[in-house]
């Protein structure tokens, strides 16, 4: 009976394979930049945890969301934004898609 190596047991056929989009080195300012967003990410989180006994969907019914959530939630976009390249805050989910789709070409065009 022949034996199958680890590797060939390792091996996936192509669509189970994932390629992520990895990110560039960043230089050490930019890591220090990169702090505000965990910050502005609990502040999410603890805006949330006030009301505590609703649901996400609750949390963001958009005529009943918690004035606290929606400022901790500007927040964080506003730091996203500009992490993205942003010049100015995006004002729609298509602007940050551009950033993204022209961030990704310059990372994929070398």
């Amino acid at each position: 009976m022949a034996t199958r190596s680890r590797r060939q047991d390792q091996v996936r056929p192509p669509i189970l394979r994932h390629r992520g989009l990895e990110q560039p080195p960043s230089p050490p300012a930019d890591r220090a930049a990169t702090r505000p967003h965990h910050q502005r990410g609990k502040a999410v989180l603890e805006a949330r945890s006030r009301h505590g006994q609703r649901s996400l969907a609750e949390h963001y019914t958009p005529l009943t969301m918690d004035a606290d959530l929606v400022k901790a939630h500007d927040s964080l976009d506003a730091a996203v934004d500009k992490a993205f390249g942003a010049r100015r805050r995006c004002t729609s989910e298509q602007q940050r898609q551009q950033i993204l789709f022209e961030r990704f070409a310059e990372m994929t065009s070398n």
